[in-house]
């Protein structure tokens, strides 16, 4: 059983959306993304997005204050990160004290294990079309539930995310172990029997 493209649905009960990422430019509003699923709950769950950014903002603003005292959204922010409310990824926050979102781990860790037969090779990239040999493993119990060969579309929503980013980088013969955290794997739902919920 190839890993197995999920479908926004599914993406939704387990992947943090855009709509929960705080882009540090506010006058721009959320991301491109969040407004696309505006409909999405931030504040507690009740106020509800919409379309507009200035009624994002405010709703972003909302939840900063309900939460850290400070008079700034920027201040606010960086206390957000000193007391573990939200993560900071690049240019953007993630809000990780959401209750939907209790174990927020969204980055694959990996270990060379072979190295290339070609080091001259070119490196993975996103857009590059790759084929693979693989095992999935689960890391509670160390059992394997898949092993097989693939090809695909590096970064074209053809396989699971994790195993998208786990294979950048990569060159011809090289080998590695990828841990692939629940959110960019099979997340909440799994994939029953063999991969159950929020697995490793």
């Amino acid at each position: 059983m190839p890993p197995k493209k999920r479908t926004d649905d599914e993406d939704e009960d387990f992947a943090p959306g855009a709509d929960d990422v705080i882009e540090e430019e506010l006058g721009e509003g959320i991301a491109a993304a969040g407004k696309k699923r505006a409909h999405s709950e931030i504040s507690n769950g009740k106020q509800k997005l919409d379309n507009d950014t200035q009624a994002s903002t405010r709703c972003i603003g909302k939840y900063l204050k309900d939460r850290v005292d400070k008079e700034s959204i920027k201040e606010a922010l960086v206390q957000g990160v000193e007391d573990k409310l939200f993560t900071k990824i690049k240019g953007s926050y993630i809000v990780t004290a959401d209750p939907r979102y209790p174990d927020l781990k969204d980055k694959i860790t990996f270990e060379e294990i072979v190295p290339p037969t070609d080091p001259t090779s070119k490196a993975v990239v996103k857009g590059h079309t790759v084929y693979v040999k693989y095992k999935g493993m689960l890391k509670a119990t160390g059992e394997a539930f898949d092993e097989d060969e693939l090809k695909f579309l590096v970064d074209g929503g053809e396989v699971i995310r994790g195993l998208d980013q786990g294979v950048i980088g990569m060159r011809v013969g090289s080998k590695r172990i990828v841990q692939i955290p629940a959110s960019l794997g099979y997340g909440k739902r799994g994939s029953p029997p063999e991969i159950p919920s929020n697995a490793i």
